[in-house]
């Protein structure tokens, strides 16, 4: 009996223990496709498809169609081309009752917002929404969506349009798609409808593209990193940020960060473990010789699987080495596919971060990780957009407002107001125009076309502006050639009051314009601390030396204060 009960406890155990994660590249007998990027992958039924992407130069946009099947570690691919979406790259994908559904996407000219179908059963495409007849979300490409495996909603959450001025999307949507009638329909839902000020909204992740994403439960869809520079909004890029939002509920939920912020990776769920996902490849920079937008740059490592772990209640980050010594190199834009019957994941293509060379390898990843140890959090980064906040901290949140005070306050009980004013606002001025610089040294992505870049260029003006006042501000003439007159010259008074104004008006933008970049870069609660604690203690500073000005005005009536 005893014997019995410690099989029966052996089993459990054995069944409880998790399998570590592991790499296996698959070998092929027939020809692969081209290599690609930002490409479509599907398994129905034990049935891979792949459509679309981005080739090499020689390749271009691509239209192309294959099946593949899998025997072993041996993939066979046939082309199976012909009438279907237009060539496209970018767009979001998964599969529903054996119909592989497709949408949106771009090509270099006009971006798409119609949905397509594939029935597997018939290989045939048909369109699914016209975007002309039936609303639809606004035409965009690197958006995160996709399909729980047995579900019916197609997600599609943010992402970026082309044109002549492009835009980034705060906005959610779901693709309901019903199978039960004699002719397959859909039609899209708004989840999140997002806003033009999302970005400066500590509720609600900031409008991006290239992030990661998939549904990892019937009701819940998952985003992590991406960029939020650029497309009329601002923020980080990469982002190191992580949000789930409920169907049900439509409400988005912050998770503590871990794994370093990165564009162009790609999140899938777990098969079995409702509420995991896996984060796979990306990049923390554009690619392969471009400027790194972090100052302590760390790439993510190939090896690295990370494990994200939800329910309604917690929430859990694990770095994990991948099992073995054979896995796929670090990657942009891979296609993923999740094989729901076998509980395999497929990784194809994408672009190598090394040396950007496009690749047409497949790949499986097994096992769930949960027994293997963790790797810990990456440490935060620290990119040029943060050293720009940081040099804005200090210009328009210590010398600034320190010259204004002695300025204002101390001009009567201090012979060296002057002196020290005039190098608060030099040091003021040079680390305004440092990380004015900084900004711009991230690339074309940051474009002044949304509010904290427009309110930042009229500061910067009003700044330059109040400056050379200063330097060329006009003298006090003396009669005696020792000492000022007794009244100043109309001039000089208007000088002074001008001056007075538009230095008070200056710091006053600066100071919301700090807060706005706070707001941009979603700070921890630390820097919030710090930055709530300096706007207090100077508000608090400027009332009482103000009260005392009065109160000394009004007791000395008899002296002009100008």
């Amino acid at each position: 009996m005893s014997s019995k009960l410690l099989l029966v406890l052996l089993c459990c155990v054995c069944v409880s223990m998790g399998a570590p994660v592991t790499w296996t590249e698959l070998s092929t007998t027939s020809t692969p496709p081209p290599a690609r990027w930002n490409a479509g992958l599907a398994i129905v039924n034990g049935v891979g498809y792949l459509f679309g992407g981005e080739g090499t130069p020689a390749s271009g946009l691509l239209e192309d169609m294959w099946m593949f099947t899998v025997t072993g570690s041996t993939v066979v691919w046939t082309d199976m081309s012909g009438s279907g979406p237009s060539a496209r790259y970018g767009f979001v994908n998964g599969v529903v009752d054996g119909y592989w559904i497709i949408s949106h996407g771009c090509n270099n000219e006009m971006c798409f917002s119609d949905a397509w179908a594939f029935n597997t059963a018939t290989n045939t495409w048909s369109l699914l929404v016209n975007s002309t007849t039936q609303t639809a979300p606004r035409g965009r490409f690197t958006s995160a969506g996709g399909v729980y495996p047995g579900g019916r909603d197609l997600w599609l959450s943010m992402g970026q349009n082309i044109a002549s001025v492009s835009r980034k999307f705060s906005d959610t949507w779901v693709l309901r798609v019903n199978t039960s009638g004699a002719q397959l329909t859909a039609e899209w839902e708004e989840v999140s409808s997002g806003g033009g000020l999302d970005q400066y909204n500590p509720f609600l992740p900031h409008a991006r593209s290239l992030h990661a994403g998939a549904p990892l439960s019937p009701d819940t869809f998952a985003i992590v990193g991406g960029c939020a520079a650029g497309g009329q909004v601002g923020g980080p890029c990469p982002m190191e940020d992580s949000w789930t939002i409920s169907l049900s509920e439509r409400v988005w939920r912050e998770y503590p960060h871990c794994p370093s912020g990165r564009t162009r990776a790609v999140l899938t769920p777990v098969p079995g473990f409702e509420g995991n996902g896996y984060l796979l490849g990306g990049s923390e920079s554009w690619g392969p010789g471009v400027f790194s937008p972090q100052l302590t740059p760390k790439e993510v490592n190939a090896s690295e699987v990370v494990l994200m772990t939800t329910n309604a209640t917690t929430f859990n980050w694990l770095r994990l080495k991948s099992d073995g010594g054979n896995f796929p190199e670090n990657l942009d834009s891979p296609s993923v596919a999740v094989d729901a019957t076998s509980g395999v994941v497929y990784y194809f293509g994408g672009r190598r971060l090394e040396d950007g060379a496009f690749q047409h390898r497949m790949w499986t990843l097994g096992g769930d990780g949960l027994d293997q140890p963790d790797l810990g959090c990456s440490q935060p980064q620290y990119t040029y957009v943060h050293l720009h906040g940081t040099l804005m901290y200090l210009a328009w949140g210590l010398f600034f407002p320190l010259g204004v005070l002695l300025a204002r306050y101390y001009r009567w009980t201090w012979p060296c107001w002057f002196v020290f004013h005039v190098i608060m606002q030099c040091l003021g001025v040079l680390v305004t125009v440092a990380g004015f610089v900084v900004i711009f040294l991230v690339g074309s992505y940051n474009e002044p076309a949304f509010p904290h870049a427009i309110v930042g260029i009229v500061l910067t003006t009003l700044m330059i502006q109040q400056f050379l006042s200063g330097i060329f501000h006009p003298c006090v003439d003396k009669e005696d050639g020792k000492t000022p007159p007794k009244e100043k010259s109309t001039y000089r008074k208007c000088w002074e009051l001008y001056h007075a104004i538009s230095g008070f008006l200056t710091v006053a933008i600066g100071l919301g314009q700090v807060t706005l970049g706070v707001f941009l870069i979603k700070a921890p609660l630390t820097v919030w601390a710090v930055w709530v604690g300096m706007g207090s203690a100077w508000l608090i500073a400027f009332v009482v030396h103000e009260c005392v000005y009065v109160c000394c005005k009004i007791a000395h009536r008899g002296q002009k204060i100008y």
